[in-house]
Formats: structure tokens, sequence, C-alpha cells
């Protein structure tokens, strides 16, 4: 019996599409990017949340005003998500980002105290 190791956890554990990616040094890295039935999935779970909260809010038994303030309050809602998710995603490039070029430093004075030896 084969033993897994810590590095390839099995075939039952999701994982991303990966496309290589070329880089102007000739070197090949891949780019992570979700696959079309993972968005398919997001996606069709959004829009069965929204009719279905926007339906169950038209149907309620109360007043129009009750209602409108109902569906305001399921808007402003999906707003502040999609607000928070686009601010953790910029977050989380900036922090990439700033790791990259702290990276490149490191080895500017890596290879600067290399030359000097």
């Amino acid at each position: 019996m084969a033993t897994k190791s810590a590095s390839d956890p099995g075939p039952d554990v999701a994982r991303p599409l990966a496309r290589p990616l070329r880089t102007d040094r000739g070197m090949t890295k891949a780019i992570l990017s979700d696959s079309p039935a993972w968005r398919f999935q997001v996606w069709a779970a959004f829009a069965v949340s929204m009719l279905a909260t926007a339906s169950g809010i038209y149907w309620l038994p109360v007043d129009a005003w009750m209602r409108g303030y109902l569906g305001m309050g399921l808007f402003f809602t999906v707003s502040s998500c999609f607000a928070l998710a686009k601010t953790v995603r910029d977050q989380h490039e900036q922090d990439r980002l700033s790791r990259k070029l702290e990276e490149a430093e490191a080895e500017r004075i890596l290879r600067s105290v290399d030359k000097a030896a």
C-alpha cells in the first residue's frame, strides 16, 4: 500500500486550475485560476439566493413600505458584501506586491554582497 506524502494530498482534495506563464527571464510559473464549474456554482448560488430572498420579501404579508425597507436592506447588504470582497482582494494583492518588492530588494543586496566577496 502506497503512502501519501505531505506534498501530495491525493485525488480527493480539490485543487485550483493552474496555467503555465512564461516570465521575461524564461522561467515558468503557474497562475492559479478558478475552474468554470466553480465560477458557475458561485454565480448560481448568488442568483438563487437573491431570487429566493427577493421573492420571500415580495410575498411577505406586510405593507408595501415594509417590503421596500426589507428590499433596500437586502440590496445594501449585497453591495456591502461586494465592497468588502473587493477591499479584501485589494489588500491581499497589495501585500503580495509588497512582499515581492522586499524579496527583490533582498536579492539585490545579496548580489551586491556576493560581488564584493
